[in-house]
């Protein structure tokens, strides 16, 4: 037996933007990450193709984005959201690569960033698997916008499953999950205050996608699909960056041999993946 249609539950959106700009060692501070999680949860809140009770959002800026908070505001999507909802994760800020693991570096990594720090106050690919596992939102992006983010989607260990590989890019396919990340596992990301005379002022993976992408990515059958506005981001980056005149900073804690060069990375989940609306 079903229920009345004027009881039945409307699908929800969730949206949870993570930026950080200010660290607890200042020496870490970047200009405009937290901008980028602010400004990308307005996007999504004006034009997600949701009424506007239905939208969720929530924001992470700076001291607010510790390893705790960030964790338990995970937990708490996945205790909420159902099948139906759709789900956005976005972070913006310092990421690194560690012995084959990508790390997100929230606002209280201590003063010293060794390997212990890091351990304590980094999260880590695999602390974000049980999580997303537990999320039972059938149409979930999770966008990091960070240094050596494409690392979250290879491996170097193996485990059974269709594409024989642990970490997340073993998740999103198990999942349906759409996954952008902001440059390969060996480049630096970049945020840019002006391109050819134009004023910028985010990271280049979030301008793309909340600057541009809304207005100038194609439509389908009048909607903003979620694998053409992750798809032009991908596209877009290196276009920006081939201008004249970018003046940018590496959003890099020293890493060694990162690639001056950005070129994001996006995986979908299957063939007509990411077929769902973001925009109108």
């Amino acid at each position: 037996m079903t229920g009345a249609p004027s009881l039945a539950r409307r699908p929800s959106a969730y949206v949870l933007t993570i930026g950080v700009s200010r660290y607890g060692d200042s020496s870490y501070d970047l200009n405009y990450a937290a901008k980028d999680a602010l400004e990308t949860a307005e996007t999504l809140k004006q034009n997600l193709p949701f009424a506007q009770d239905i939208i969720h959002v929530k924001t992470l800026p700076n001291e607010r984005a510790t390893r705790s908070n960030i964790l338990a505001s995970l937990r708490e999507l996945s205790l909420r959201v159902q099948p139906e909802d759709t789900v956005i994760v976005s972070y913006s800020g310092h990421g690194i690569l560690h012995k084959g693991h990508f790390y997100l570096i929230p606002h209280d990594l201590g003063k010293t960033g060794d390997e212990s720090d890091l351990a304590r106050h980094g999260i880590k690919d695999s602390d974000l698997e049980p999580i997303f596992l537990n999320l039972s939102a059938q149409q979930t992006a999770l966008i990091l916008d960070a240094c050596h983010s494409g690392q979250a989607l290879e491996s170097d260990e193996w485990r059974r499953g269709p594409m024989n590989s642990r970490g997340l890019i073993q998740l999103a396919w198990e999942k349906g999950m759409e996954v952008l990340a902001a440059s390969q596992s060996r480049q630096a990301a970049l945020e840019a205050w002006q391109i050819g005379g134009r004023q910028i002022g985010h990271g280049l993976l979030t301008y793309a996608l909340i600057k541009e992408a809304f207005t100038s990515s194609p439509r389908r059958d009048g909607r903003l699909l979620a694998k053409d506005w992750l798809d032009f981001a991908v596209s877009r980056v290196p276009h920006l960056l081939g201008q004249k005149d970018v003046k940018e900073k590496a959003i890099r804690l020293g890493s060694p041999g990162a690639s001056p060069v950005q070129t994001p990375r996006v995986f979908h989940r299957r063939e007509g993946g990411g077929d769902w609306a973001v925009g109108k």
